[in-house]
Order: C-alpha cells, then structure tokens, then sequence
C-alpha cells in the first residue's frame, strides 16, 4: 500500500495529468486510504469529475470532495 505522502502525490500527478481540474488550485491531503479535496473549481460538473479521478488511484479507499465552485454563495 502507499504511504500517505505517496498517494497524496499520485492523486494530485493524476488530478493534473487529468485536465479536468486546475490541480494548482486544488489541495489534496491523505488519512490512511481516505483522500481530501478541498478548493475551488469552475463548474459542479468539475466536481464530481475531480472525485472520479481521484477515486481511481489505486490505494484510495474513498474521497471526500470539499471542493466549491468558484465564485458560487455558499
């Protein structure tokens, strides 16, 4: 299994390699297999395609995506 460092490494390469989101403005942090986002995107669609993303590295168990569009009330 990867380290925390390891995979918080790998979602934010994979995130980036993606295209999907702006991995500069996303920040990914790691609690055993539990992966973190949190930060802004441009749309809701962004959202849950970031979390996909991120849930495909293998040694993710599961994402919490805090992740807000930007600009959006919240």
């Amino acid at each position: 299994d990867p380290t925390g460092a390891t995979l918080e490494a790998d979602v934010a390469e994979t995130l980036g390699r993606s295209g999907v989101v702006d991995a500069s403005r996303v920040s990914v942090t790691v609690r055993g297999a539990v992966v973190t986002l949190d930060g802004f995107v441009g749309s809701g669609a962004e959202i849950g395609t970031a979390g996909e993303v991120a849930g495909r590295v293998p040694g993710v168990a599961s994402v919490e995506n805090r992740l807000r569009v930007q600009g959006a009330r919240t």
